[in-house]
């Protein structure tokens, strides 16, 4: 009895070595050959296949990466997101970011400044002149504060979304406002306009419809045309990781006051990414049929808003800036180097180079989405703050980002690509609008 428990024992052992013992050569070799082949089925396979392999597959496909054209390298570079690295960073939730805050007796200017910093951005009352230097030599003249920024106010919410804060803020103030697309600033205008209209916060959003319009016209020969239009202003709270939106929108619904359903224009085909990297506002125009003639307002109104963001991201970072030799492989998994740093006048232009993989999610899009987090420190620890317009180009499969920063001691830098994206779907009501 106990030579057959031996036996058994024996058995187990080696069955449980034989599922223990590393994938072979051969196998790995042919899902690299899977990889670079053109059918898109034993691609995606062989790229799951690898990702259960786990470290081993990783091993195998950093030693190989080196000797694969740049469409391989960027699969494998996909696939080496997917097992994970020290600068793999998965997102979270896309939520409003709630204010609370109390001002007494503050000057307009800092409790707009001090609104903003709740949220880490920029918030500044009155379009403030570009300082420009005339000839790059005589020093520029301080430009002056805004007229009206120096009225003292009060103002106080309490676990408030940021932007019905900011709402209730201008109301108070009587201004409006709009974001800068140079500077990312939010600027606040004085304004004889009370109330900011039909607006829905949904999340990080202020969904405002801004106009709706309706053309009727009679032909006396031939057929009349009528058509009608709805206008709505999206603005992203600074912060929140969303990247675009999906345009045009598609499915939106409504009613006139009358019963009648508006059929809204459908869209056919690839939609395109609106890109809010830079400027995190803008306008969505709605096509539709003419509602009745005599109805008065529409009702029921519902838009589906389907939004960008990241879902993974991988990076690599550097601690020293010192430029890097033309064919240096550069700090995985991004391969990124640093190509030039050079000071012209008072700043310095860092341009720095890295391999993108491309980003993996659902739907049939124009283009693939693309985005990068960068991020500067210098020699004591502080973040270093990008000057605005930053050069973008793409060359041999290399993504060249040229930078304007200030003149100080540099320390390290951080680069973070997307890999994956995912598309969230918010359905924004409006109760009614008014018709013309």
């Amino acid at each position: 009895m106990s030579r057959l428990i031996l036996i058994v024992s024996m058995v187990l052992s080696s069955v449980s070595a034989l599922d223990a013992q590393p994938p072979e050569q051969a196998e790995l070799q042919t899902l690299l050959d899977r990889l670079t082949s053109e059918d898109f089925g034993a691609r995606e396979r062989a790229s799951d296949r690898f990702v259960a392999l786990g470290a081993p597959a990783r091993d195998f496909l950093t030693k190989m990466r080196k000797t694969l054209g740049l469409e391989a390298r960027l699969r494998v570079d996909a696939i080496l997101a997917r097992l994970g690295t020290e600068t793999t960073r998965k997102t979270g939730k896309v939520t409003a970011t709630l204010v609370s805050i109390e001002l007494v007796e503050v000057p307009l200017a800092e409790a707009a400044a001090r609104i903003g910093a709740t949220v880490g951005a920029k918030i500044r009352y009155g379009n403030q002149p570009r300082v420009v230097k005339p000839g790059g030599q005589q020093p520029a003249q301080k430009p002056q504060p805004p007229p009206g920024g120096a009225v003292p106010i009060s103002f106080k919410v309490q676990r408030v979304p940021f932007f019905e804060a900011l709402d209730r803020f201008c109301k108070l103030a009587n201004c409006t406002y709009h974001t800068d697309y140079a500077s990312g600033d939010i600027i606040l205008n004085p304004s004889g306009q009370k109330g900011a209209g039909p607006v829905v916060y949904a999340g990080p959003l202020r969904i405002a419809a801004t106009s709706l319009s309706v053309t009727r016209q009679t032909r006396f020969v031939g057929a009349s045309t009528s058509n009608a239009n709805l206008q709505v202003r999206i603005d992203i709270e600074p912060g929140a990781p969303i990247i675009g939106f999906l345009s045009p929108i598609s499915g939106a619904q409504a009613k006139d006051d009358k019963g009648n359903v508006i059929s809204f224009r459908a869209w056919q085909g690839q939609r395109y990414l609106q890109n809010v990297s830079r400027n995190r506002q803008l306008y969505q125009s709605l096509a539709m049929d003419p509602p009745a003639v005599d109805a008065k307002k529409l009702v029921e109104i519902s838009i589906p808003i389907e939004m960008v963001t990241p879902a993974e991201m991988i990076g690599a970072e550097l601690t020293s800036l010192q430029p890097a030799a033309p064919d240096a492989p550069g700090e995985s998994p991004l391969h990124l180097r640093v190509d030039s740093l050079t000071t012209q006048n008072d700043h310095q232009i860092l341009t720095l180079s890295f391999e993108a993989p491309p980003a993996q999610g659902p739907g049939d899009l124009r283009a693939v989405p693309q985005h990068e987090e960068i991020e500067i420190w210098d020699v004591k620890g502080q973040r270093v703050e990008v000057l605005p317009n930053p050069s973008q180009r793409v060359i041999n499969g290399r993504c060249i980002r040229t930078l304007r920063l200030p003149d100080v001691p540099l320390g390290r830098v951080r680069v973070r690509s997307m890999v994956r994206f995912r598309i969230l779907r918010q359905i924004v009501r409006f109760k009614d609008l008014p018709l013309p």
